[in-house]
């Protein structure tokens, strides 16, 4: 590096020499020149050539120099860092020799202290698995001891228990036994005393079938239930019993119900009972018995039967002073359903006929809503009454208001009595005039009074 070093700074100084050597004749060639320049031109030609050959001559004379100074560096640089090498391998070798030197001992010592240690360790994990040893032992005896203590104990308790269990599941059974016994003796007095109950029960229900045996006895029963519902529901003033319906016919109905008509007309709603039980029952027995050919031909003869129930309701009471239907009540609800299941039988009942079947629950539903519809005409009828009587409240109240007002301008020495009374009326009125408004039928013939309109 420093031989370097010292050609770069030849190099430099050798051409700022040249540099200034040219500047020099460049110099003096100006200096030289004639009147017209011409000779000055040629001159400095010259020179410049001159001063071209001098630099290459030195130039090369350097170069030549500087090539020998770098040789001759070269040779004893390299000489130099030959020995510095040298040098350096040698205290490499005898540092890596000492390392080794210094790592085979190191390894020694911790290969010794390692085993020591082990040992040690050893020693010590010896008599830690005596110990635990040890204390397992001591834990499993005091562990056996404590159960065999706690399986007598069990065995004490189990059988304390065990005796108790015993005593008492004899008790409870023989205490469970007595009361099915006792149980079992009720329950057959009981049956016995039903048997007695169903054959008085029995007694009875042939009884009514003997009762019940004739046609006539069955209408006569279906006339009692009807007239029950209708007692239950109705008013008496509301319906009559055995009411002649028909103008020139002596037929009475079971029952007619009094019914609102047009302009204050009362119609009648004829209600009569019908029961076609026999053409029923021997179809009901047919069906039960499987015989399906005769439950088809007494099913048909029982819907005859009621189109002709319903024909003759139909002729006898409907007329100018009834409604328009009639009602015809089956006191047996199965009787009733087997009607209204067929419906094609209820289509003719209702437009052929005019008449429409009810059993007993459907009777109970049409006379509460008869009753309700009888309930709502009184209301209606009543507020009307009332509103009446209110227009001609009103009336008065407007006269008494008008009178006050007169009172209040005639007379001005009672003049703060009188403003309390007339802001009472003031009040009143508005009260009086907003319910007026929300009931126009009120304002037949009077207005508004003084003070209505605000306070």
């Amino acid at each position: 590096m420093q031989i370097e070093t010292i050609v770069i700074i030849a190099l430099a100084a050798f051409t700022a020499v040249t540099a200034a050597i040219s500047l020099a004749l460049l110099l003096a060639a100006r200096r030289k020149k004639s009147g017209d320049g011409s000779l000055s031109e040629e001159y400095f030609a010259q020179t410049l050539n001159e001063a071209s050959k001098d630099i290459k001559e030195h130039t090369e004379v350097q170069r030549k120099l500087i090539d020998t100074s770098i040789t001759s560096s070269s040779a004893a640089s390299t000489l130099a860092l030959g020995k510095y090498m040298d040098s350096i391998s040698k205290t490499s070798s005898d540092t890596q020799k000492a390392v080794s030197e210094n790592f085979d001992k190191l390894t020694q010592k911790v290969d010794e202290k390692l085993t020591a240690l082990g040992e040690r360790m050893e020693t010590r994990l010896n008599k830690l698995d005596e110990n635990v040893q040890k204390s397992l032992e001591k834990v499993r005896d005091d562990n056996e001891k404590q159960l065999e203590k706690v399986r007598s104990d069990n065995a004490t308790q189990l059988e304390k228990m065990r005796a108790t269990v015993d005593e008492k599941l004899n008790e409870t059974l023989n205490k469970r036994l007595n009361e099915s016994f006792e149980t079992v003796q009720k329950s057959l007095e009981s049956v016995y005393k039903g048997f007695g109950e169903m054959k008085q029960l029995g007694e009875q229900v042939s009884n009514m079938n003997r009762l019940l045996g004739g046609v006539k006895t069955r209408g006569s029963w279906g006339e009692i239930a009807l007239g029950s519902l209708l007692s239950d529901i109705l008013a008496p003033e509301q319906y009559e019993e055995q009411c002649q319906v028909k103008r020139g016919s002596a037929e009475r109905v079971d029952f007619a119900v009094r019914m609102p008509g047009s302009e204050g007309k009362e119609v009648l709603l004829p209600i009569d009972s019908k029961f076609p039980a026999d053409d029923y029952l021997r179809y009901a027995d047919a069906a039960n018995a499987g015989d399906s050919a005769a439950a088809e031909s007494y099913l048909k003869c029982f819907k005859e039967a009621v189109l002709r129930q319903g024909r003759s309701i139909r002729d006898k009471y409907i007329g100018s002073a009834t409604t328009d239907f009639a009602v015809m009540y089956l006191p047996s609800e199965s009787v009733y359903a087997e009607v209204v299941r067929d419906t094609a039988l209820m289509d003719r009942l209702r437009h052929d006929c005019g008449v429409v079947p009810c059993g007993p629950s459907t009777m109970a539903a049409l006379l509460n809503s008869l009753k309700m519809g009888f309930t709502t005409m009184k209301l209606q009828k009543s507020g009307k009454e009332i509103v009446k009587a209110f227009s001609d409240f009103k009336k008065q109240f407007e006269a008494f208001s008008k009178l006050v007002a007169n009172a209040q301008r005639q007379n001005e020495t009672v003049g703060g009595t009188l403003e309390q009374i007339a802001d009472r009326t003031g009040k009143v009125m508005k009260k009086i005039n907003k319910i007026a408004y929300e009931n126009p039928e009120v304002e037949e013939g009077g207005s508004a009074l003084p003070g209505g309109e605000g306070e």
